[in-house]
Parts: C-alpha cells; structure tokens; sequence
C-alpha cells in the first residue's frame, strides 16, 4: 500500500525508473515494436509482419521481404517497447 503523499512514480524501482527516465530524455532511441505471426507458437509459426517505429520513423517488413532495416534499427536503439513483447515477440525473434 502506498505512503499518504506518495506518488505512483515513488514506487518505481529505481533501475525501472531510470529506465523511464532515459527513454523521456532520448525519445528518438527507443524502437517500438509489434510482431504478427501465423499462430501463438514459437516453435511451429511464423512471423508475418514486424512493424516498428524509430527515430520519427514508422516501418514494417512483411514475410519474405529482407528485414535488414529492422535489424539495423534495432542494433541502433537504446531501449525496446513491445507489446507482450518478453512472452511473446521476444521469443519469436
């Protein structure tokens, strides 16, 4: 339960927070990401489209196109934002 006067940033943990922090400063590194696959399995579907934003930059590559400019943003970004991305698009990448 939260102090009286706390505020939800206080209760952050502090390498979660700097985290945070670095992403308001430096907007342009960070890369969001959303992955579309065939199915919910990463052992048996595939990915279909990646779709990501960098740098002021909207992207996507579609199934069989070469993903060099993914892998090139992502090589570049300081921090990743995904949607489920640690059970999900993380592992089919």
């Amino acid at each position: 339960m939260a102090a009286i006067g706390e505020t939800p940033a206080a209760r952050i943990p502090g390498a979660l927070r700097r985290r945070l922090e670095y992403c308001a400063l430096f907007p342009q590194r960070v890369l969001f990401l959303d992955v579309e696959t065939t199915g919910l399995s990463h052992y048996y579907d595939r990915i279909t489209v990646l779709g990501w934003s960098f740098g002021g930059r909207a992207c996507t590559c579609v199934q069989g196109n070469d993903a060099a400019q993914f892998r090139e943003d992502a090589a570049q970004a300081a921090a990743v934002v995904t949607f489920n991305g640690i059970r999900f698009d993380a592992k089919f990448i």
